[in-house]
């Protein structure tokens, strides 16, 4: 985003990136619409296809998008308020962070880590989220 930024700055074009972090919206609250997203997207998988994902890496997946949601905030209105600036404003910030995740969590790591480190940590904590590796992947660490 920052080179769509950069490249439509010679033409006076302003682009701003909002990055909202985790919050209860309609859709997050809504466990059966990612359970029912994720069944459908199996069932549409080949034999070969899910026996390399795995039945287990489905099932964590199904709880890594139905837990925690609860612990997200409810109030959204500083997302909308910042997408309201980034368009109205005569000097809209290049970046709009949204959240307390996104600003405890995603700008320290983006200032502080290169990229290697920024995803070395972002893969910790989803593994902390999410267990299970693809069938295949464990597979190929066995080996």
């Amino acid at each position: 985003m920052d080179t769509l930024r950069l490249e439509l700055k010679p033409w006076g074009i302003k682009c701003s990136i909002v990055e909202p972090g985790s919050f209860k919206t309609p859709l997050a609250i809504r466990p059966g619409f990612w359970i029912g997203l994720i069944e459908k997207t199996w069932n549409n998988l080949s034999k070969d296809q899910k026996e390399e994902y795995g039945e287990e890496f489905k099932d964590d997946l199904i709880s890594m998008r139905t837990t925690g949601v609860q612990t997200y905030p409810e109030n959204f209105d500083y997302v909308v308020d910042n997408y309201f600036h980034a368009v109205t404003a005569r000097y809209p910030r290049s970046r709009y962070q949204c959240g307390w995740d996104a600003i405890f969590y995603f700008i320290p790591l983006s200032l502080v880590f290169p990229t290697e480190l920024q995803d070395w940590i972002h893969t910790r904590m989803r593994g902390k989220l999410m267990k299970t590796l693809p069938a295949v992947f464990q597979k190929l660490k066995k080996d």
